[in-house]
């Protein structure tokens, strides 16, 4: 199959996700849904997001990504916290293709607190990832920051002010997942 499983030629270039198993069904589909998810770990309590990107980007990942964030929404809103991202990716990861980047940071977007720390070993995609930055400025109460390791990307978050998250565990369980996933 294709990396961008969705139909073309539609106003949004999107369908819904029982639409692009039944067509997958129908065509054979390729296993796209597969093989990524369960990379992120969301602790309500702290507010707190661990997300580990290796491999290849399926529509389970960005579904699950979408969802995290709902949930990051909602529970920011009851207790008026701010949300701690942080997404640790693979040199090897390949990029979602352009839907699903524009469905994640759409969804991250819409979390009106945030702090969102992404951290990649690659200078050249540090580089990348810190122009594309220059290029949309965040709504008042986000920060977005790309690192090379991850204990300086969990210092600015703390350094930030946001409530401490139990890190070193939620990095654990989202390896554990990401593990598991392999």
């Amino acid at each position: 199959g294709t990396r961008d499983e969705r139909p073309r030629g539609s106003p949004s270039q999107s369908a819904s996700v029982g639409a692009i198993i039944r067509r997958r069904a129908r065509t054979g589909g390729s296993d796209r849904h597969r093989g990524m998810s369960g990379m992120l770990v969301f602790d309500p309590e702290t507010l707190a997001v661990v997300q580990i990107a290796k491999g290849r980007t399926n529509l389970a990942a960005v579904d699950e990504i979408v969802a995290t964030a709902k949930r990051a929404i909602d529970e920011s809103q009851k207790t008026r916290g701010i949300v701690q991202w942080l997404t640790v990716i693979d040199d090897a990861a390949e990029p979602p293709n352009a839907v699903d980047r524009r469905r994640i940071m759409e969804a991250i977007n819409e979390i009106p607190r945030i702090h969102s720390a992404t951290v990649v070993t690659s200078a050249f995609h540090r580089a990348v990832l810190t122009a594309l930055s220059w290029l949309r400025r965040p709504a008042p109460g986000q920060r977005f920051e790309t690192f090379a390791a991850v204990p300086d990307a969990i210092r600015w978050l703390e350094g930030l002010g946001a409530r401490p998250a139990a890190w070193k565990r939620l990095l654990g369980d989202a390896r554990a997942k990401s593990s598991a996933a392999d």
